[in-house]
């Protein structure tokens, strides 16, 4: 997901696109021997056939005993704001209430993207390509979030294409990593992806690199 959100935000400009992240993958329900899991129980994987429209992300193989070293934290935090609201400095967001539901399958997460926004769907892809043949890779995705140690999958102030360097707000850390360190990053998150090079291609989008998308498209911002 931080992937799909940094090829969004970081390089097409554009906010995570949710047609698009339907057309690309889809929810798998996981069960074990004690049946259907509350937490963990729903595994993300692009669609049959989607291989060449997106980026290879080679992940570990093997994920065994991860339940292990999950830990219990407070849900505590300010208010819930309201939809569309940028969170004031200092904010901190609570997660979603734990209800105890198990993962139900819905028909409608195995439609795939809605036909009405074909064409849109259509229009990035061709944009994905080009970035693609422009040398980006999965692995140039994975470097470009852990390099500005920003928490994407966190309630944000701004979105990627505004990042602001080390005085961003929305970085984790006021530390810079060095290039050992997002290899050694990267070798823990990936298999293979570390060896990989991370010179070249298109450049991440920031508040002085804009997008060459200049123009609100369909309801999608871009940059």
């Amino acid at each position: 997901m931080a992937c799909f959100i940094t090829l969004c935000e970081a390089f097409l400009g554009i906010a995570p696109h949710f047609q698009l992240w339907c057309y690309l993958f889809w929810p798998q329900l996981s069960t074990g021997q004690g049946g259907q899991s509350l937490v963990g129980g729903v595994m993300i994987q692009l669609r049959n056939g989607r291989r060449q429209d997106y980026f290879q992300i080679p992940l570990p193989s093997s994920s065994h005993g991860y339940a292990g070293e999950w830990f219990y934290v407070r849900n505590a935090g300010d208010p819930p704001l309201a939809d569309g609201a940028v969170p004031p400095p200092d904010y901190v967001g609570r997660a979603p209430v734990f209800t105890g539901v198990a993962p139900s399958k819905r028909k409608q997460r195995e439609w795939g993207r809605d036909k009405k926004q074909a064409n849109q769907v259509d229009f990035i892809l061709e944009k994905i390509s080009a970035l693609r043949r422009r040398d980006l890779t999965s692995a140039k995705l994975v470097a470009t979030f852990l390099r500005r140690r920003v928490q994407l999958l966190r309630l944000r102030r701004s979105p990627m294409w505004e990042y602001a360097g080390m005085a961003d707000p929305d970085r984790c850390s006021s530390e810079e990593l060095t290039s050992e360190e997002v290899r050694a990053l990267l070798t823990a998150i990936t298999e293979g992806a570390s060896s990989a090079s991370l010179s070249g291609g298109p450049r991440a989008l920031n508040h002085l690199i804009r997008s060459e998308l200049v123009r609100f498209f369909l309801g999608c911002p871009v940059a």
